[in-house]
This record gives C-alpha cells, structure tokens and sequence, in this order.
C-alpha cells in the first residue's frame, strides 16, 4: 500500500524555498528541498505521495508522486544550526496532491508530520 507525507515548505515570494526542477529529467520530476530526517526508512515513500504546505493548517500548494528519495545535508539549503541531516524527494508534480488537507500529526519540532497510509482517490 503507498503511503504519503505531508511537509511545511517556506515561501520564497511567489516560490517555494528548496524547490528545483530537475533539467535532466524526461519525466518532468522536482527536487523538493531538504527536511529533517523522517522516523523510519524514507525509501518506503517511493511511489507514494508528497503535498507541500505552507502551514499545517492551510491546503497543499504543489506535490506528486515520489519517484526517489536522498540524504542531503540541509545547511545546502539556507538551514543554520539544530539538525543538518535531511531527506530530498524526488517526485513528478500531480494536479490532484494540490489544494489537499494536512494529515497526519502537527509538526512540533519537525516540518512534517510523518509518514502516513495513501487512502485518497488519486493514491
């Protein structure tokens, strides 16, 4: 069964910080920036969903179907002091993981709120 996680992703005035368009990529795929090491395997992801919110309160603003997952190192990504280990998604962008509501718990502490079952439609 996939499953899905949903991420807090700052505003970078009309774009997300950390998110990059793989050039190389026939598919179409992003980079989704770098977030605090999930607890347990994130390869468990692969084929499953990620939304982007901007806070766990509002509706995801952009996501897809995770095709990889990477360590990456998130003082790269503009991140100062506390954790530096991270995980970066890749992932082909869906119309239907915008505008969906945060599952999952809270963040407090981490900028996602966990991996969690994919049970809407389009998962």
């Amino acid at each position: 069964m996939p499953k899905a996680i949903h991420v807090l992703a700052k505003d970078e005035g009309a774009r997300i910080r950390g998110l990059t368009r793989i050039k190389e990529s026939d598919s179409g795929e992003w980079l989704s920036g770098c977030w605090v090491q999930i607890s347990g395997d994130p390869a468990t992801l692969i084929d499953g969903y990620l939304y982007l919110h901007s806070t766990s309160g509002s509706r995801s603003r952009f996501g897809g179907k995770i095709t990889g997952v990477q360590d990456c190192d998130r003082s790269e990504y503009g991140v100062e002091g506390g954790i530096q280990n991270g995980t970066a998604f890749r992932f082909i962008p869906m119309q239907e993981c915008k505008n969906q509501l945060w599952r999952g718990p809270k963040p407090s502490g981490a900028s996602h709120g966990g991996i969690v079952m994919a049970d809407l439609d389009h998962e």
